[in-house]
C-alpha cells in the first residue's frame, strides 16, 4: 500500500531554511543540496512504511494522523 506524503508549510520552510544556512552561512552550496536531497529522500520513505514512525503527539497533528522521525543532521569540516 502507498501512502500519501504531504509536506507542511513549516516542514517546507525548515527545509528551505537549511538549505540556506548550509549553502549562505556555510558556503557550501553543493553541501546543501545533497542535505536536502537525503532529507527528502528518507520523507519519501514514509509513503512505503509510515507506521515505523511514531504519531505527532500534538494537535492539531495527531488527530490527522501526523507522523514524525528524528532528523540528526551531522556536518564535519576538516
Amino acid at each position: 500500500m502507498i501512502f500519501n506524503v504531504i509536506y507542511t508549510p513549516e516542514a517546507r520552510i525548515d527545509l528551505r531554511n537549511i538549505t540556506e544556512y548550509i549553502s549562505n552561512k556555510l558556503l557550501a552550496p553543493e553541501t546543501a543540496r545533497k542535505q536536502a536531497a537525503r532529507i527528502m529522500k528518507e520523507i519519501q520513505g514514509l509513503e512505503q512504511l509510515p507506521f515505523r514512525h511514531s504519531i505527532y503527539a500534538g494537535e492539531p497533528w495527531k488527530s490527522q494522523g501526523m507522523r514524525f522521525f528524528l532528523l540528526i543532521i551531522i556536518w564535519c569540516f576538516i
